[in-house]
């Protein structure tokens, strides 16, 4: 993820499905590591688009002790 960032992509869709049915035990697991994430990037239209993103995204970082994964929240 940190490498579409740093390229100027933007996400626009991020998601982890909830586990459907299934015996607790397994939804328990599947909850700390899901087995799919769902995720819809977009190319920038210009090359200044991709710029400014790249420079937003650095400046929420350093706001962030997470980093990149805590600007998508």
């Amino acid at each position: 993820m940190s490498l579409l960032l740093a390229q100027g992509m933007i996400l626009r869709h991020f998601d982890e499905p909830p586990p459907l049915g299934g015996n607790a035990e397994k939804e328990a697991r599947y909850r700390c590591i899901p087995y799919a994430l769902l995720m819809e990037w977009e190319k920038p239209r210009t090359w200044h688009e991709a710029r400014e993103n790249l420079r937003r995204v650095r400046r929420l970082s350093q706001r962030s002790r997470f980093g990149h994964a805590d600007i998508l929240r």
